[in-house]
């Protein structure tokens, strides 16, 4: 059954979000008027997580672009630095510990420019204010109901057409003349961790991540998964799962749906997950960390949507296919799922193990996997 749903309710969060646009104008008429003067620092705030953090790099690369002299630091959520690490674009990678005035303190008086990409709170905003930032823009597409952040000199413009989350961020630095000069995401790897992953590695493995931090109803059905496993060691392929510390549990009992082995890798670090997937020869991953990062290293990735919404958050490289089945109840954005009985998850059942295997048939075809040793 298709959500007819799904329309209305992008109609009404474009809506409130226009309507926050007018409020904001009005009730900030007077930052409106202010010119960006000289920018010789700059920051940026991406307080999401890894998915989001490396959707940001093409914005991040596109202000460093814009302001070659100027020095850049981001601020991201503490744990999440080594997303960014080697990113030549940015001076300081800044651990953000959710201590508001605390780090008012700390930023006030060292930027010119403070630019909000995701999440616009009215905490990240009054922050920013606090610290005295002279200029302030911000910032995406967010939720229904979320803040999109106040006290800022120039917003993103409210509009109703659905967007990748990449052009959302180009969205925001566009506001201040700032135009990307490409869109590819920019991630990196540490050699020195790659060679020791590459140690307890094996030569030829797809990497498989059935795991989501905030949304459970986007995970596949552990036994097809199982069974996709099966068909791959078949074909000549070891099997690494991935995921974070709380996902090692997950991994263990997929396991034991299978006859074959199957390495546990869950909870490593970022720098060993990134390793992981730059290494492996194909991906399959839900709508989660590990399609962004094989995007990044141009690793082919098939990405399995359900509730979330591919145009907003699909890999963004050439190497990848989506698996979405939009003849079903789709796209509904939430964290859990409502529907009951039969219907429970069926935008996940609605995904075949043969889908999955005739997606692989097709990357093989266009020649983006290399053969197996």
């Amino acid at each position: 059954m298709v959500n007819k749903l799904v329309p209305y309710k992008e109609f009404a969060r474009n809506t409130l979000w226009l309507i926050d646009y007018v409020l904001d104008y009005f009730y900030m008429f007077p930052f409106k008027f202010k010119k960006l003067g000289r920018v010789r620092r700059i920051l940026i705030v991406e307080l999401k997580f890894i998915g989001d953090i490396i959707v940001a790099t093409p914005a991040v690369r596109a202000v460093k672009q814009a302001f070659p002299s100027a020095k850049l630091d981001v601020l991201v959520p503490q744990g999440m630095e080594d997303v960014l690490y080697g990113n030549p674009s940015i001076d300081r990678i800044l651990p953000f510990n959710y201590n508001y005035d605390e780090w008012a303190r700390k930023l006030k008086g060292n930027y010119d420019l403070a630019i909000i990409l995701h999440n616009g709170t009215i905490k990240v905003s009054t922050m920013l204010l606090k610290a005295k930032i002279p200029y302030r823009v911000g910032c995406t597409k967010v939720g229904f109901l979320e803040s999109r952040g106040l006290f800022l000199h120039k917003k993103t413009k409210p509009t109703y057409r659905i967007k990748h989350k990449i052009d959302d961020n180009l969205d925001v630095i566009k506001t201040i003349g700032v135009y990307p000069r490409d869109k590819n995401l920019e991630i990196y790897s540490d050699s020195k961790v790659e060679l020791e992953m590459n140690k307890k590695l094996p030569k030829n493995y797809c990497a498989i991540l059935n795991s989501s931090r905030h949304a459970e109803n986007k995970e596949w059905l552990p036994e097809r998964f199982a069974e996709l496993a099966q068909f791959l060691n078949n074909n000549g392929y070891e099997i690494v799962l991935t995921g974070s510390k709380q996902d090692y549990e997950k991994n263990e009992n997929l396991k034991k749906l299978s006859t074959i082995f199957m390495y546990n890798f869950a909870g490593t670090s970022i720098k060993e997950f990134f390793a992981i997937i730059k290494n492996a020869k194909f991906v399959i991953s839900i709508d989660s960390s590990a399609m962004h990062i094989a995007a990044g290293f141009n690793v082919p990735v098939i990405a399995l949507f359900g509730a979330g919404t591919p145009k907003i958050w699909k890999p963004y490289s050439k190497n990848s296919i989506v698996i979405f089945k939009d003849n079903v109840h789709t796209s509904c954005m939430k964290s859990k799922c409502y529907l009951k009985e039969d219907r429970y998850m069926e935008c996940m059942k609605a995904i075949q193990v043969n889908d999955v295997i005739e997606t692989i048939r097709r990357i093989k075809e266009n020649g983006w996997i290399t053969k197996t040793n």
